[in-house]
């Protein structure tokens, strides 16, 4: 339930991110339903997509996954992003993200 709760925080503010920054007319209405079709592609379709695309993805180094997210969120948006708008829309997800996850390594101590 945690994890659900931390990806629809971090998809609602890229989502309010991208729309602040594109400037697009999205009613209220669009946005929540953007932001919930967002959450369950990115919990559920998400790990598929990952797990589909990792022989390549260790090839390329990791950057195939950023543009499989962008893909999420240009499906979910429909027709109020281009691909470019939804592949920037993915990165500030992806660091929207970035305090929630746990890493076993770190680099530093407290």
């Amino acid at each position: 339930m945690k994890l659900l709760f931390n990806r629809l925080i971090g998809c609602t503010l890229g989502l309010l991110a991208g729309c602040f920054l594109f400037n697009t007319d999205m009613e209220i209405r669009q946005i929540i339903i953007c932001v919930v079709l967002m959450t369950i592609f990115f919990t559920y379709l998400r790990p598929l997509i990952n797990l589909i695309i990792l022989p390549f993805n260790i090839f390329l180094l990791g950057i195939l996954g950023l543009f499989a997210d962008a893909l999420l969120v240009y499906w979910a948006a429909g027709r109020n992003f281009g691909y470019l708008q939804a592949l920037f829309i993915a990165v500030i997800i992806a660091l929207c993200y970035l305090p929630y996850k746990k890493s076993k390594f770190r680099f530093w101590r407290v």
